[in-house]
C-alpha cells in the first residue's frame, strides 16, 4: 500500500518517501535498510535494475550534469519515532570508483558496531565492496573496498558484504562470472595506515537481516547466553 501504508492495520508508523521528488531522485526498488546500533540512523539501499543493470558512475552531488550516477545510491536517515513525521535525507551514497558497463549498485551490507562513529560494510555486485564512513551523516566517504577483477581467482560480483566480529564476509556466489571466474566467498580483515586491525564489539551469533541485538559479547568475551560461552565450540 505505497499511497497510505496505514490504511488497513491501523498501525502508528512512519512512512519515508521519495528523496527528492523535486528532482526526480526517487526511490526504484528498495530492496534493504540497516538501522546504527544505537538506532539513530538508518540507511536505505536503492537497488535500481533489480542488480542487473550499470548505475555506478562514480559519486556526485545531486543535480550535476550527465555522466554522473543517477540511480542506485544508498541513503542515510535520521531515524524517528513511529507517528513522527517523515525527514529528509541526509545524504547519499556512491561508491567513488566509476564501474562503466559493470553490473553494479547498492545492495545488502550491515552497520559494523563501534562504540564510536558510523561504518557501514556494503556489496555492489561488479562494483566489488565498500566500507562506507557516515560519522558525519551528511557527508559519507569510502575508506576502504575490495573490487578484484583478473586474479587468479576471480572477478568481483558480490551480492552481500556483512561485517561479523572483526571480519568482512563478502559473498559473490551468483554465477554470473563464468565456471572458472566466480569468487565465491570472500574473507577480509580492515585495518588502519599503521596496519593495526580494526576491533569491534563481538556476538554470540549474528543474522545481518534481523539485527538481534540481545546478543552482543561483552569486552571480557562473556554473553548473555547462558548455555554458550566462547571456547564451547560452533553450535
Amino acid at each position: 500500500r505505497p499511497e497510505d501504508p496505514s490504511a488497513s492495520d491501523g498501525e502508528i508508523h512512519t512512512h519515508y518517501h521519495h528523496p527528492n521528488e523535486t528532482t526526480g531522485d526517487r526511490f526504484e526498488f528498495v530492496h534493504s535498510a540497516t538501522i546504527t546500533w544505537d538506532g539513530r540512523y538508518m540507511t536505505v539501499q536503492d537497488e535500481t535494475g533489480g542488480g542487473g543493470t550499470a548505475e555506478c558512475d562514480g559519486s556526485a552531488p545531486e543535480g550535476t550534469p550527465p555522466g554522473a550516477t543517477s540511480d542506485g545510491f544508498t541513503y542515510i536517515y535520521e531515524r524517528v519515532d513511529p507517528g513522527e513525521p517523515a525527514p529528509p535525507p541526509l545524504s547519499r551514497y556512491m561508491i567513488p570508483r566509476p564501474q562503466g558497463a559493470e553490473i553494479c549498485v547498492s545492495h545488502n551490507g550491515n552497520v559494523i558496531p563501534t562504540m564510536t562513529g558510523y561504518y557501514q560494510t556494503q556489496a555492489f555486485y561488479q562494483g566489488g565492496n565498500t566500507v562506507l564512513d557516515f560519522t558525519d551523516p551528511t557527508r559519507p566517504r569510502e575508506i576502504a573496498f575490495s573490487d578484484p577483477t583478473g586474479d587468479a581467482i576471480g572477478d568481483a560480483d558480490s551480492w552481500s558484504t556483512y561485517w561479523y566480529n572483526d571480519h568482512i564476509y563478502a559473498n559473490g556466489g551468483l554465477d554470473r562470472r563464468g565456471p572458472t571466474r566466480n569468487r565465491g566467498l570472500d574473507v577480509f580483515r580492515l585495518a588502519d595506515e599503521d596496519g593495526d586491525f580494526f576491533r569491534t564489539r563481538k556476538f554470540h551469533h549474528l543474522n545481518p537481516q534481523t539485527q538481534e541485538v540481545e546478543q552482543t559479547v561483552g569486552d571480557d568475551g562473556s554473553n548473555n547466553n547462558p548455555t554458550r560461552q566462547p571456547g564451547d565450540g560452533i553450535q
